[in-house]
């Protein structure tokens, strides 16, 4: 497998040693209708690496090779304009753009032109990407709307603010890294996490399976999902409520203004609220006989209860001199939840909680053609602190009835008695730098550094505390990336890339040899890891066709090493894991007459994994934690369709089938015992998964510019292993297969200005399962009203 990468490598690499032509100047100004200059616009050479903004005054300039192109303009709220133009060398050439107001904020179908949504699908890597301003009237999330991708699967553990993780292609939880806006979420926190921030946050979704570009700097075998916010420069106000089933209210509001002078205000605020309190079917433990019985009953949840306050504020300047975008931020957030069960529904709890606060403060630049045309450089921080409290103080044993009795121990968990705090630091720096050689060459270079230290503490007496508590917890990674990128011709392009791995971990160890004592000593781990890949892809007419491979590794998190303190137990002694991903992927998006559009994007892969870190459960107190299993093996194929008829009638489908294996073929490395899980499929992983969803818009319905949008989903998930799938009939465990409906009606008045919503969410009331079996809300019914209003920039 190595050497195939090797050769794969170097066999690409061949063709890039070219001579670069004489290029001329490309040049022009964007307005309105009315001749007004508009800034912020986006400029793109189709298949090129040319890509920039419109200054203050309209303006735009690209220093291109001769040849033909297709030159798009393109902005929120504006129609995209495609010129097919020519240039010659040592030709000055201008083309001036007058762009014409969307009607109306739908989403609507662009037979002409290409959107920031299909340029990102055209790139070599295997990516989709899913437009969030078609989900702005919903009640949708941003975890939610990723499970309308091919491929993604979010996995949950209840309602409003629990516990979620992504799944990409096979791997869940930290083997997929989070970013929005090219920053890391990693670090902040529950309290401001995919599923309690709204659709209406984000500008678009991207979703990176397997190979990662370096611009990252992840260490990621699943892949990455990428926020983008935004970044219009427009002045408007988005304000959303919705209230739903289980007295679940989400508000949410979205202010931005930029200056004539290009001074940038953005402030946005979330509030989540939810009592939580669908029904269950649990086992009703006996208070009086101390029995676990069978059989279940049909219960309501009654310590669940959820709040989060978040705000997002950014100050800063666009399409200056010195920066194309420069700000600086401050993220803040609150979280207060009840405790009801552990990671299964058998431990139930009556008065735990959890609590958290978070700050981050954030700062980006990013400024094309620095000191000279063809020099770029972006840079990203932030520093995110958490400081989080559990409680369990009550010396009680709860049932789902909400029955209790006195404890003999000092908790309801394990019987010790706990009100732990707990601070979080984490600091991210990202640098990247990259340079044109010509139209052909170009090379980057990236670096992340990330730093984590937790300082556990406790407001116990030091007789209740144990001897870790005071223990600091500390992880530090640096990603090193370098990449090369040929453009043989606006058909064929690759690019290559090497990263290079560091990680140092510092946290408490258990060496004592009793079975039943413990001794802990501060332990030191570090690892060195090198990796590298290609991605390349080949246009031909309406038709993509995409190949990447590398050798990825991805370093152990912090929850992973150092556990949660409170459901999840750390080890220190993880090694990273290491993947050798092949991807093979076919895009087409074809307009097959002026009224009718197909867009089909189909993907395979397979890793190889080493060291593979697996999520565990211990059945009789529901706590997890990881352990490095070994070799795995994951393949599979996904896909989606869909089929645009004028601006009425939208229809599509995403299915994804996927096999991923245990490869450890020994019990112990050094013993001949053939594992009885060997080549079966790890359990609690979904493996075929899809939705097929339908739209028809009714235009101009009761007043010109009103519309109604009607939508209905099918949502189906296949039968999987709770336990590994060699355990006997009676020892196997599955989950049943899940297919459930959506119905959703959004009323659009005054051209979006003002909207209503109705949703029905699994309407015929199936019972819905995720993570090891935890049950979700079933049917639920949500009303959102939102109003939006924009002012066009510079307008006079």
């Amino acid at each position: 497998m190595k050497f195939f990468f090797t050769t794969v490598i170097i066999f690409c690499l061949c063709p890039a040693i070219t001579f670069a032509q004489k290029s001329g100047t490309l040049q022009g100004r964007v307005s309105d209708v009315n001749g007004n200059p508009l800034s912020g616009l986006t400029l793109q050479i189709s298949n090129t690496n040319h890509k920039t903004q419109s200054d203050t005054g309209g303006r735009y300039r690209f220093e291109i090779q001769a040849g033909k192109y297709q030159l798009i303009c393109s902005g929120i709220g504006y129609e995209i304009s495609v010129r097919e133009i020519e240039i010659h060398p040592a030709q000055r050439m201008t083309h001036d753009f007058r762009m014409k107001s969307l009607d109306q904020e739908l989403q609507t179908v662009q037979i002409n032109g290409k959107t920031a949504i299909q340029e990102v699908r055209e790139t070599p890597f295997n990516v989709v990407a899913l437009d969030a301003r078609a989900s702005y009237n919903t009640t949708l999330d941003l975890a939610h709307l990723l499970n309308k991708s091919s491929g993604v699967r979010i996995r949950e553990t209840g309602g409003v603010g629990s516990d979620v993780a992504i799944s990409l292609n096979g791997f869940t939880g930290r083997h997929v890294k989070v970013f929005i806006d090219g920053l890391p979420m990693q670090g902040f926190g529950s309290a401001f996490q995919l599923n309690n921030i709204p659709a209406t946050m984000a500008e678009r979704i991207e979703v990176y399976k397997g190979v990662v570009p370096i611009e990252f700097g992840a260490d990621a075998l699943g892949g990455v999902i990428n926020i983008v916010t935004n970044q219009s420069a427009n002045t408007y106000v988005d304000a959303s409520y919705s209230y739903g089933s289980f007295n679940s209210h989400r508000t949410n509001i979205n202010l931005n203004h930029t200056t004539k002078s290009g001074l940038s205000v953005q402030l946005s605020g979330i509030y989540n609220f939810s009592d939580n309190n669908y029904p269950v079917y649990g086992r009703i433990f006996d208070l009086d006989r101390n029995l676990l019985p069978l059989e279940t009953q049909k219960v309501r949840r009654f310590n669940d209860k959820y709040e989060n306050i978040s705000f997002v504020g950014k100050i800063g300047f666009v399409g200056k001199a010195w920066a194309d975008r420069f700000f600086i931020g401050l993220t803040a957030g609150k979280v207060d939840k009840g405790i009801q069960n552990a990671n299964n529904l058998f431990t139930v709890f009556g008065e735990r909680s959890s609590h958290s606060n978070m700050l981050a403060p954030t700062l980006s630049y990013d400024k094309r053609n620095l000191f000279t045309k063809r020099l770029s450089v972006r840079l990203n921080a932030n520093y995110n602190y958490n400081s989080n409290t559990n409680i369990d103080t009550a010396s009680r044993i709860y049932n789902w009835l909400g029955q209790s009795r006195p404890n003999r121990g000092r908790g309801e968990a394990v019987g010790t008695s706990s009100m732990t705090e707990f601070s979080n630091r984490n600091g991210s720096a990202n640098a990247n730098v990259s340079y044109s050689l010509d139209e052909k060459h170009s090379l980057s270079m990236n670096d992340v550094y990330t730093h984590f230290i937790r300082m556990p503490s406790s407001s116990l007496t030091a007789e209740e505390l144990d001897e870790t508590d005071l223990m600091r917890r500390m992880n530090i990674k640096n990603v090193l990336g370098i990449s090369y990128r040929y453009r043989h011709s606006r058909n064929w392009n690759v690019n290559l890339f090497g990263k290079q791995y560091h990680t140092k971990a510092i946290g408490p160890e258990n060496i004592s040899t009793s079975n039943t004592g413990t001794s802990y000593v501060e332990r030191t781990e570090s690892f060195p890891a090198w990796g590298y890949g290609m991605a390349t892809t080949y246009f031909l007419k309406d038709m993509q066709f995409k190949f990447s491979a590398e050798k990825a590794v991805r370093l152990p998190t912090e929850q992973e090493l150092f556990g949660d303190e409170l459901f999840e137990f750390g080890n220190l002694s993880l090694k990273p894991e290491t993947s050798y991903n092949l991807n093979l992927g076919f895009l087409m998006n074809k307009a097959l007459s002026e009224d009718h559009a197909l867009y089909l994007d189909v993907n395979t892969y397979y890793r190889q994994i080493e060291d593979y870190i697996m999520r565990n459960i211990e059945q009789r107190f529901g706590t997890g934690f990881n352990t490095n299993h070994g070799r795995a093996r994951n393949m599979g194929i996904d896909g989606e369709l869909r089929y645009y008829y004028k601006d009425k009638i939208m229809l599509g489908a995403t299915a994804t089938y996927m096999d991923l294996r245990d490869k450890e073929k020994f019990r112990s490395a050094t013993g001949t015992a053939i594992s009885y899980t060997y080549d079966g499929r790890f359990p609690n992983v979904p493996y075929c998964f899809g939705n097929i969803d339908a739209a028809y818009y009714l235009h101009n319905l009761g007043h010109k510019g009103n519309t109604l949008n009607l939508g209905y989903a099918l949502n189906f998930v296949g039968e999987f292993f709770l336990k590994p799938e060699s355990f006997g009939s009676s020892e196997k465990a599955t989950l049943p297969q899940q297919v459930y409906h959506d119905l959703i009606a959004t009323y659009i008045m005054e051209n979006g200005r003002y909207n209503i919503t109705l949703e029905a969410k699994d309407f015929t009331n199936v019972r819905l399962f995720d993570n090891f079996g935890m049950e979700k809300p079933a049917r639920v019914f949500n009303v959102k009203v939102r109003y939006f209003f924009m002012n066009r920039a510079n307008k006079k």
